[in-house]
Protein backbone atom coordinates (compact mmCIF):
# COMPACT_ATOMS: atom_id res chain seq x y z
CA UNK A 1 0.00 0.00 0.00
CA UNK A 2 1.10 3.52 -0.71
CA UNK A 3 1.51 6.43 1.64
CA UNK A 4 -1.57 7.23 3.71
CA UNK A 5 -3.45 4.04 2.71
CA UNK A 6 -3.18 2.18 6.00
CA UNK A 7 -6.48 3.17 7.59
CA UNK A 8 -8.19 -0.19 8.11
CA UNK A 9 -11.95 -0.38 7.64
CA UNK A 10 -14.47 -2.92 8.76
CA UNK A 11 -17.00 -4.46 6.43
CA UNK A 12 -19.73 -2.70 8.44
CA UNK A 13 -18.08 0.71 7.96
CA UNK A 14 -17.86 0.21 4.21
CA UNK A 15 -21.48 -0.97 4.07
CA UNK A 16 -22.43 2.32 5.77
CA UNK A 17 -20.29 4.31 3.29
CA UNK A 18 -21.90 2.43 0.39
CA UNK A 19 -25.37 3.13 1.76
CA UNK A 20 -24.56 6.87 1.71
CA UNK A 21 -23.06 6.64 -1.80
CA UNK A 22 -26.15 4.82 -3.09
CA UNK A 23 -28.52 7.38 -1.54
CA UNK A 24 -26.48 10.29 -2.94
CA UNK A 25 -26.46 8.68 -6.40
CA UNK A 26 -30.20 7.93 -6.33
CA UNK A 27 -31.04 11.53 -5.44
CA UNK A 28 -28.35 13.00 -7.76
CA UNK A 29 -26.54 14.52 -4.79
CA UNK A 30 -23.07 14.02 -6.22
CA UNK A 31 -20.42 15.94 -8.11
CA UNK A 32 -17.65 14.56 -10.30
CA UNK A 33 -14.59 16.82 -9.95
CA UNK A 34 -13.80 18.31 -13.34
CA UNK A 35 -11.49 21.23 -12.55
CA UNK A 36 -8.09 21.83 -14.17
CA UNK A 37 -6.50 19.32 -11.75
CA UNK A 38 -8.98 16.61 -12.76
CA UNK A 39 -8.70 16.59 -16.55
CA UNK A 40 -8.29 12.81 -16.48
CA UNK A 41 -11.88 12.58 -15.20
CA UNK A 42 -13.09 14.85 -18.01
CA UNK A 43 -11.23 12.84 -20.66
CA UNK A 44 -12.58 9.52 -19.34
CA UNK A 45 -16.20 10.71 -19.24
CA UNK A 46 -15.84 12.08 -22.78
CA UNK A 47 -14.05 9.00 -24.20
CA UNK A 48 -16.78 6.64 -23.00
CA UNK A 49 -19.66 9.08 -23.49
CA UNK A 50 -20.74 8.70 -19.86
CA UNK A 51 -23.84 10.72 -19.04
CA UNK A 52 -25.48 11.24 -15.65
CA UNK A 53 -27.72 8.13 -15.84
CA UNK A 54 -24.67 5.93 -16.44
CA UNK A 55 -22.76 7.60 -13.59
CA UNK A 56 -25.72 7.01 -11.28
CA UNK A 57 -25.79 3.35 -12.28
CA UNK A 58 -22.04 2.90 -11.70
CA UNK A 59 -22.14 4.62 -8.30
CA UNK A 60 -25.29 2.72 -7.31
CA UNK A 61 -23.64 -0.59 -8.28
CA UNK A 62 -20.58 -0.20 -6.03
CA UNK A 63 -20.15 -3.09 -3.59
CA UNK A 64 -17.98 -3.98 -0.61
CA UNK A 65 -15.90 -6.14 -2.98
CA UNK A 66 -15.02 -3.01 -5.02
CA UNK A 67 -13.52 -1.27 -1.97
CA UNK A 68 -9.72 -0.93 -1.88
CA UNK A 69 -8.71 1.46 0.91
CA UNK A 70 -9.45 4.53 2.98
CA UNK A 71 -6.93 7.36 3.38
CA UNK A 72 -6.76 10.87 4.74
CA UNK A 73 -7.04 13.79 2.35
CA UNK A 74 -3.53 15.14 1.69
CA UNK A 75 -4.84 18.53 0.49
CA UNK A 76 -3.94 21.36 2.84
CA UNK A 77 -6.91 22.40 4.93
CA UNK A 78 -8.77 19.11 4.33
CA UNK A 79 -6.49 16.71 6.23
CA UNK A 80 -9.34 15.63 8.54
CA UNK A 81 -11.36 14.19 5.64
CA UNK A 82 -11.48 10.47 4.92
CA UNK A 83 -11.26 9.49 1.26
CA UNK A 84 -12.60 6.14 0.07
CA UNK A 85 -11.22 4.32 -2.98
CA UNK A 86 -13.22 1.81 -4.99
CA UNK A 87 -12.21 0.09 -8.25
CA UNK A 88 -15.20 -1.62 -9.86
CA UNK A 89 -14.87 -3.64 -13.04
CA UNK A 90 -17.54 -2.30 -15.39
CA UNK A 91 -18.62 -3.23 -18.92
CA UNK A 92 -18.84 -0.01 -20.94
CA UNK A 93 -19.52 0.67 -24.60
CA UNK A 94 -16.49 2.06 -26.40
CA UNK A 95 -16.34 2.64 -30.15
CA UNK A 96 -19.29 0.30 -30.70
CA UNK A 97 -17.91 -2.58 -28.58
CA UNK A 98 -18.29 -3.62 -24.96
CA UNK A 99 -15.09 -3.16 -23.00
CA UNK A 100 -14.28 -4.20 -19.44
CA UNK A 101 -12.91 -1.15 -17.64
CA UNK A 102 -11.55 -0.93 -14.10
CA UNK A 103 -12.65 2.50 -12.88
CA UNK A 104 -10.64 4.19 -10.12
CA UNK A 105 -13.16 6.06 -7.94
CA UNK A 106 -11.94 8.18 -5.02
CA UNK A 107 -14.63 9.97 -3.06
CA UNK A 108 -15.69 11.64 0.15
CA UNK A 109 -18.76 13.37 1.56
CA UNK A 110 -19.64 16.87 2.59
CA UNK A 111 -22.66 18.07 4.53
CA UNK A 112 -24.90 20.38 2.47
CA UNK A 113 -27.68 21.82 4.60
CA UNK A 114 -29.16 18.69 6.21
CA UNK A 115 -28.03 16.11 3.69
CA UNK A 116 -24.85 14.43 2.53
CA UNK A 117 -23.33 15.24 -0.86
CA UNK A 118 -20.92 12.83 -2.56
CA UNK A 119 -17.76 14.40 -3.98
CA UNK A 120 -16.12 12.13 -6.56
CA UNK A 121 -12.53 13.35 -6.72
CA UNK A 122 -11.27 10.71 -9.15
CA UNK A 123 -13.30 8.88 -11.79
CA UNK A 124 -11.05 7.41 -14.48
CA UNK A 125 -9.37 4.23 -15.67
CA UNK A 126 -7.25 2.54 -13.03
CA UNK A 127 -3.57 3.36 -13.68
CA UNK A 128 -1.80 1.16 -11.16
CA UNK A 129 -2.32 -2.10 -9.35
CA UNK A 130 -4.63 -1.98 -6.33
CA UNK A 131 -5.47 -4.43 -3.59
CA UNK A 132 -9.08 -5.06 -2.74
CA UNK A 133 -9.78 -5.02 0.99
CA UNK A 134 -12.64 -7.55 0.98
CA UNK A 135 -12.29 -9.44 -2.28
CA UNK A 136 -11.03 -13.00 -2.04
CA UNK A 137 -8.09 -13.89 -4.25
CA UNK A 138 -9.30 -15.06 -7.61
CA UNK A 139 -12.72 -13.43 -7.29
CA UNK A 140 -13.55 -11.78 -10.57
CA UNK A 141 -16.81 -10.17 -11.47
CA UNK A 142 -18.04 -7.33 -13.60
CA UNK A 143 -20.97 -4.97 -13.61
CA UNK A 144 -22.55 -4.45 -17.00
CA UNK A 145 -23.69 -0.90 -17.67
Amino acid sequence: MGKNQNNPCTNAEILEVLHTIHICAKHRHFTISMNHNRMENVAFLHEYGLKSECLIQILSSLTVEDFCYKCKNAKKGFEQEDLYVFVPKVQLMHEGRKECVEIYIKCNFIQVKRRMHLIVISFHKKRKQVQYAFQKKGDAYETTI
